[in-house]
């Protein structure tokens, strides 16, 4: 047997039951069943997220197909995503499907990137959403547990997203639309050089070697729940976080977590720096 592993974390004396987040395919059974629909979480432990037009946002899961490539015959069935459009009062807009697959198609471990920006704008030609419920599809049906994506104003919200693995294994996405800045330390190797008799006032006595540039960035978030601080958690302890507006692996040096002045709110600030920011070196 073939044994898969997840890149995530837990308490040392924590146990995490991973069969609740495993989709069984079971061909024979009809997709209309309730028990299925029941079958599957997504790999995160934060499922409602707020959403601003151009962040990426995924859907994780994990899928228990025993005859992985092969063909069903009549048993045949397609997976994808499915959402659902709700108005800001919790009104029924409709639904839409994406990324319908076969079956033989997808992976024990899978990661789709969500078009939500695209669906929206869709069903938005006839009215506002306030929020959207994203479950996996089997034959156009919703099986297991949604991500609930609340929509923020484009105009009210800025766009600075990260990507990371969180503690299940899948991927992340989250917003730091709060105070960026940067900071350069440049840092010089020198060698000293002899006096020679015709010197001047621009010889060189102490002379550069080689010089590093450290760049630190920081990041903070806007007012965020007691809940989503918790969460966020799994950010600082994961081994991979991506800048998304650059494209970029970065390695936090620092997570903080500050107080504002309004009661259960909180801001988040994170530190980090850019893989390769230590190897500026010039010579």
């Amino acid at each position: 047997d073939i044994l898969f592993t997840l890149t995530g974390y837990s308490r040392t004396l924590s146990h995490v039951d991973m069969e609740r987040y495993i989709y069984d395919e079971e061909p024979e059974e009809d997709s209309k069943n309730t028990t299925a629909r029941e079958k599957v979480r997504p790999l995160t432990n934060q499922p409602v997220l707020p959403h601003v037009k151009g962040q990426a946002q995924y859907f994780n899961f994990i899928l228990r197909d025993t005859r992985q490539g092969e063909s069903l015959g009549t048993k045949e069935y397609n997976l994808g995503i499915y959402y659902e459009f709700f108005s800001s009062s919790g009104k029924y807009i409709d639904k839409r499907t994406d990324f319908m697959r076969s079956h033989k198609k997808f992976s024990t471990v899978n990661t789709v990137r969500l078009s939500l920006d695209k669906k929206i704008a869709e069903v938005e030609k006839t009215q506002k959403v306030g929020y959207v419920k994203v479950y996996l599809c089997r034959n156009n049906y919703p099986v297991g547990e949604p991500i609930e994506f609340r929509i923020v104003p484009e105009c009210l919200h800025k766009l600075n997203d990260f990507a990371f693995l969180n503690a299940l294994g899948g991927w992340s996405s989250f917003n730091f639309e709060g105070e960026k800045s940067v900071t350069v330390k440049p840092e010089a190797n020198t060698i000293y050089k002899t006096q020679l008799p015709d010197y001047t006032v621009s010889s060189q006595i102490e002379s550069v070697f080689d010089k590093e540039i450290e760049e630190t960035f920081s990041v903070k978030t806007a007012s965020i729940t007691a809940e989503v601080t918790d969460w966020l958690k799994e950010l600082g302890a994961s081994i991979a976080v991506y800048e998304l507006s650059t494209n970029r692996y970065v390695v936090i040096d620092d997570f903080n977590i500050k107080h504002t002045t309004k009661d259960r709110l909180f801001v988040l600030e994170m530190k980090y720096h850019y893989s390769d920011t230590y190897n500026a070196v010039i010579k």
